[in-house]
């Protein structure tokens, strides 16, 4: 869209709302152009952002939750946290979401880093990934690996 609108108006418009805008069409070419617009957003924002989550949830509890569940559980917690008022705010969004989440997500990824290249020494068993019980490789004491929590907990400690 935006290379074609460099083309039709002179200028790149890489906003599609205000590409719309310029393209001065009449009611009708604009409400189909809405309606696509509405369509497309919708579409990808639920495949980007309620399938991965909501299956994230049916994970925890396979035999209690469904899929359409775990969606309506993402979708719940998604406004109870008020993704708008976080928006508001830039230094809201950088300074309290941003730091907040790669305080959480660097421990993370400094012990699965640490996992793979000390513990494992870049060894995968790749069958034993998907085993489940005690004695597999993979199980840690009642299904947790407490050492990774208490480096986790260390980790976000401030």
């Amino acid at each position: 869209i935006t290379s074609c609108s460099a083309v039709i108006f002179g200028t790149a418009v890489a906003d599609p709302v205000a590409l719309l805008a310029k393209a001065d069409g009449g009611a009708l070419t604009t409400a189909v152009a809405m309606g696509g617009l509405l369509v497309a957003t919708l579409s990808t924002n639920i495949a980007a952002n309620i399938v991965a989550p909501a299956n994230a949830f049916v994970n925890l509890a396979p035999s209690k939750l469904s899929f359409r569940a775990g969606g309506i559980a993402t979708a719940v917690l998604g406004t109870a946290i008020l993704p708008w008022r976080l928006m508001a705010d830039a230094s809201g969004y950088i300074f309290v979401w941003l730091i907040g989440y790669s305080a959480l997500l660097g421990p993370i990824a400094g012990i699965m880093i640490a996992d793979y290249f000390l513990v494992r020494k870049r060894t995968l068993d790749v069958d034993a990934l998907y085993k489940s019980g005690e004695g597999t490789a993979y199980w840690y004491e009642g299904g947790f690996n407490t050492r990774a929590m208490w480096a986790f907990a260390a980790g976000v400690a401030p």
